[in-house]
């Protein structure tokens, strides 16, 4: 369900190509090393979108949290970061 609505996202909204990280992921709790299947397909998702390279940023748990206000899921959670909409 995650990677279906950032696949929505993603389709109108540009990231923010005036930064490497634009997208955040909450590390692993206890293991913030470990790699979640999720993980790769938002990886997937912001890699080479409008001809720039765009890293998944590791966030630990509490920073997450503090970023992203209410979610209570572990690992099912991507942070977007909106880039300017430019003039068609």
């Amino acid at each position: 369900m995650a990677t279906a609505v950032a696949d929505a996202v993603l389709a109108v909204m540009p990231l923010d190509d005036f930064s490497p990280e634009v997208a955040g992921r909450m590390e692993v709790v206890g293991d913030p090393e470990a790699e979640q299947p999720i993980f790769d397909a938002f990886r997937r998702m912001i890699a080479d979108r409008e001809g720039t390279r765009f890293h998944l940023a590791a966030l630990e748990r509490f920073a997450f949290y503090e970023r992203a206000p209410g979610e209570i899921r572990l690992s099912d959670n991507i942070i977007l970061k909106k880039g300017v909409i430019r003039p068609a």
